[in-house]
């Protein structure tokens, strides 16, 4: 079974710097779908305009939001360069960014041989 462990990354690049703090860039193409911190695939096209449309655009849980508390304790920003090729949960993910002052660059449908 593959899938992408962003989480994991981000917590052993959080462990790294716990100590001094610092700036933390992470360049991601794939969603997490593997260990901590997972996010779901949320595009349901059944939901669109219709009343739970809304639950598509609010963030996945606390996780990545706690995620975000301990590392603005330790002094810690994160940068996250998002180049996904599909569709990504951009709001659950930005919210270590946000809460740590970091900054979210996206580049959808990334391709790197061009």
């Amino acid at each position: 079974m593959g899938g992408s462990c962003t989480g994991a990354a981000l917590k052993c690049g959080s462990l790294l710097l716990e100590d001094n703090g610092g700036k933390l860039l992470l360049f991601m193409i794939n969603p997490p779908t593997a260990g901590l911190n997972t996010v779901k695939i949320r595009n349901n096209l059944q939901l669109y305009n219709t009343e739970k449309e809304i639950t598509l655009l609010k963030p996945d849980g606390n996780s990545f939001n706690a995620f975000g508390e301990l590392c603005l304790k330790h002094k810690i920003a994160i940068d996250l360069f998002a180049c996904p090729q599909n569709d990504i949960d951009l709001a659950s993910l930005a919210a270590p960014v946000s809460v740590t002052g970091g900054q979210l660059f996206h580049y959808p449908f990334f391709n790197a041989n061009v």
